[in-house]
């Protein structure tokens, strides 16, 4: 009787089981890259290839900060997030909304040195997707054309080549204040070896009553930044990043501060450019910090019903199918190990500064939390790179901005 009942109890179940493995599940991912989104389009298609009966939409591109707060604060975060690199964050995992994948072996594919910046507690919430450069990118042309034989490694080295490019008649340096956002750039890749490669704790420092961005670190920066203005465009605060690119491109000016996403608008203005790429100088010439850190992490909601789906998802990011997508299509860079480097010629010279021993330090803007401190900061800058303010008074907003940013995520 007892087999009888177990049988009927196993064909009643049968369709409710068939039915549970061919479930239709959506993944909702936030995400934040608009010029990203032809692969994120194609990582779906491919995931759905692997799992049929999974959808994976995309969301917050445009307003990714006002989504990533309210839904936090209403409880309604998807199951997937992408998240950008460093203590920006770490908001997530304070708030125990993020699963913890620190064993998860897939990590082991993540590049070495990469893990330790985002670590929070000593755990892992988020594997890291992409990494982004940032330093001084040049015309090799106009180097070549002015003597620059060897490329500078110090700072009286940039000042050097800087006269020798003056001295044929092409602006050295652009600085394209126009864009405000490009003045935080250039101020925060500057300061990077000078601040960061000596203290990567520097800004929880500053929110701690422990350090000052008054203080000598950022002055030395600021300093380096002031002396590079005598090399710089006269149309400082009024020049567009785009206006920019396409005097680098063409051969007016020799180089720009920037992030290595330049390099394909520039070679939209001549894509017969040849374009090289060096780290900022740290205060003593060696090897140090640069600028070469995740911009984009991705993690799983803890709290949603789909997590162990999500999970699979974010696994599947780190294959070398995943990967591709990512590189050949976005020409972005890749964290994961054996993705190749080759897709621009800046990305080949990039790969050369890490094989030379300068160690890759977070994107600092993302230790900055909120928008508004980029951007107030960077108008400061104006005033500064104008001459009608010291740097001192820049430096002491930024220190105003971080530390109440702060408080909008620890009230």
């Amino acid at each position: 009787m007892r087999k009888t009942i177990v049988a009927i109890l196993v064909v009643l179940m049968a369709p409710l089981m068939l039915f549970s493995a061919d479930k239709k599940i959506e993944l909702e991912a936030l995400v934040w890259k608009q010029d990203a989104v032809p692969t994120f389009q194609a990582w779906s298609k491919e995931f759905n290839k692997i799992h049929p009966n999974v959808t994976v939409t995309y969301s917050g591109i445009g307003d990714y900060e006002a989504q990533i707060r309210g839904r936090l604060a209403a409880g309604t975060l998807p199951a997937v997030i992408f998240i950008p690199g460093g203590n920006y964050g770490f908001v997530l995992p304070k708030a125990g909304v993020i699963l913890d994948i620190t064993d998860q072996k897939f990590l082991n594919r993540v590049k070495d040195g990469i893990l330790q910046s985002e670590r929070f507690n000593g755990r892992i919430y988020s594997m890291p997707v992409d990494l982004a450069a940032q330093g001084f990118i040049y015309n090799k042309k106009v180097f070549a054309d002015a003597g620059v034989r060897q490329v500078p490694r110090t700072w009286d080295e940039v000042y050097a080549a800087c006269e020798k490019i003056k001295a044929i008649g092409v602006t050295p340096l652009l600085v394209t204040g126009g864009d405000a956002w490009s003045l935080g750039m250039i101020g925060m890749t500057i300061a990077t070896p000078f601040v960061y490669g000596r203290n990567p704790n520097f800004d929880m420092d500053v929110i701690n009553g422990k350090a000052h961005f008054t203080g000598p670190e950022w002055t030395q920066a600021m300093a380096v930044f002031s002396k590079l203005l005598k090399y710089s465009n006269e149309d400082t605060t009024d020049l567009k990043v785009e206006l920019g690119y396409q005097m680098v491109a063409t051969g007016k000016a020799a180089m720009v501060i920037n992030g290595t996403w330049a390099v394909t608008a520039m070679m939209s203005f001549n894509k017969d450019i040849q374009l090289g790429f060096f780290p900022t100088p740290s205060p003593n010439g060696k090897p140090s910090n640069f600028i070469f850190g995740c911009d984009t992490t991705v993690g799983v909601n803890a709290k949603h019903p789909d997590k162990d789906m999500a999970l699979k998802f974010v696994e599947w990011l780190s294959t070398d199918t995943a990967v591709n997508l990512w590189t050949d299509m976005g020409h972005i860079y890749s964290a994961m190990k054996g993705s190749h480097l080759t897709f621009d010629p800046v990305a080949v010279e990039v790969g050369k500064v890490v094989d030379a021993g300068w160690k890759p330090y977070p994107l600092v803007n993302h230790m900055w939390f909120e928008p508004n401190v980029w951007l107030d900061w960077s108008q400061t800058l104006e005033l500064f790179v104008e001459g009608s303010k010291p740097a001192s008074d820049s430096q002491t907003n930024l220190e105003n901005l971080v530390i109440e940013a702060y408080k909008v995520y620890t009230k």
